[in-house]
Parts: structure tokens; sequence; C-alpha cells
């Protein structure tokens, strides 16, 4: 049986993320498995805090991602709601 949409959780924080009608994350690449992508095509990497500025995602875990499964995907979006709620406070540009 298959679910409309990613599983809760796996969105960004905030309400940041749009759907399209069918509740797929707007943006988000998709690989065929419940846990959508973080990656907006924006790929700019922070030198300071060593991440993607539009995904907030490493390196490495760009990297990896298409080896991790979804348990270790919910682990990587929760990351990245840190990074973003870390970055809120300090990111002045944009």
């Amino acid at each position: 049986m298959s679910t409309a949409g990613p599983p809760q959780g796996a969105r960004p924080p905030g309400g940041t993320a749009r759907s399209d009608a069918r509740g797929e994350p707007t943006g988000a690449r998709r690989s065929g498995d419940e846990v959508p992508s973080p990656c907006v095509s924006v790929c700019i990497v922070n030198p300071d805090g060593g991440y993607c500025l539009g995904c907030y995602r490493t390196l490495d875990e760009i990297a990896a991602w298409i080896e991790l499964g979804s348990a270790e995907r919910l682990a990587v979006w929760d990351r990245i709601a840190e990074r973003r709620k870390a970055a809120d406070g300090t990111n002045t540009q944009c």
C-alpha cells in the first residue's frame, strides 16, 4: 500500500516545504522511495559551516544520500532542521 507524500517529519521545519497537488514536495527530488531528497538545486557550500546553503546537508551527507535507508535519511532531515534553526539566527544574507 502506498501513501501520498513523504512521511511525517520528512519536510523542512517551519512549514517552509511546499507541496504540489499530489502532496509531493516541490523542488525536492524523489528517488522512488518515501523519503524525498532535500536537494533544491541550489548547490553552494557554506565555507564556515561546511554544508550546502540550498539543502543544508554536508558534503558527506550529499554523497551518502543514495545509499542511505529511510531511517538514516530521516536522521539527515533532523540534522537539516537543526542547521536551519541555527542559520536563521545568524544568516543575514538573502
